[in-house]
């Protein structure tokens, strides 16, 4: 138990003492190396209660294979930091965008000869165009289903690093109707219980009352415990979190 205690509280009598006989800009100084030392305990004590105590560099995939084969590879390379990132405490929070709106992707592994792109334009009805969309979206699917597998594998207190994260994925728009670049009823999936806080296994359909995209964000800092946020962007589009979401 000797050995497990804080080194600042190992040597608290040393220090006390030597407090009183140090000018008032060295004891700044030793108060802002004695914080630095804390918070990296900190870290040190989050990282063994999660069973990841060794924080070593993520073993990265060479970038390898037809345009979309390496597009998925450096995907999960950023998958793969973002994982180790939270695992060792060094950030709480990872965005993932895979590409801007005029994706020019070609998902030939999927069997696909059309860009993204073009397959969101131009008679987008077409039954071709629409299983072409299903298949890209398949494709991502996929690729969110490998960072929740990651996440998974992750010991975190009595489960996973998945049991205590919330994550969202989705779109910038949603054809519905087969509008082009259509901002209604665009579709979000999250996973993730965020310590417990989120009821898992449903599926919500808002389209009989519009809620703006906002709601996620706002249920997300709920879920996380950030409950003082009633608006994400602009507050006159938020009604705060999405109902049946929360525990």
């Amino acid at each position: 138990m000797a050995e497990r205690r804080s080194v600042i509280d190992h040597a608290k009598a040393e220090i006390d003492a030597i407090k009183t006989i140090i000018a008032a800009e060295d004891r700044h100084k030793l108060e802002a190396h004695l914080e630095a030392v804390r918070e990296l305990e900190r870290q040190l004590a989050f990282q063994e209660s999660a069973g990841s105590l060794s924080c070593s560099i993520p073993e990265l995939q060479d970038e390898v294979g037809v345009y979309d084969e390496r597009f998925r590879i450096d995907g999960e390379n950023m998958m793969s930091l973002i994982v180790q990132g939270l695992a060792c405490d060094r950030a709480r929070v990872g965005t993932l965008m895979w590409s801007g709106a005029a994706d020019n992707t070609v998902f030939t592994t999927k069997g696909l000869s059309i860009a993204h792109h073009a397959l969101t334009h131009g008679g987008i009805g077409a039954e071709a165009k629409a299983q072409g969309r299903n298949l890209v979206t398949e494709w991502y699917a996929e690729r969110f289903a490998y960072f929740l597998t990651k996440l998974k594998s992750v010991p975190e207190g009595d489960g996973s690093m998945l049991d205590n994260t919330f994550i969202i994925w989705t779109s910038e728009h949603s054809n519905e109707n087969n509008v082009e670049h259509n901002r209604t009823n665009i579709p979000f999936v999250s996973a993730g219980r965020a310590g417990g806080s989120v009821n898992t296994g449903q599926f919500f359909d808002f389209s009989n009352d519009r809620r703006g995209h906002g709601d996620m964000y706002v249920t997300a800092a709920h879920a996380l415990g950030f409950t003082d946020i009633d608006s994400f962007g602009i507050p006159d589009a938020c009604k705060g979190p999405l109902p049946g979401v929360l525990v």
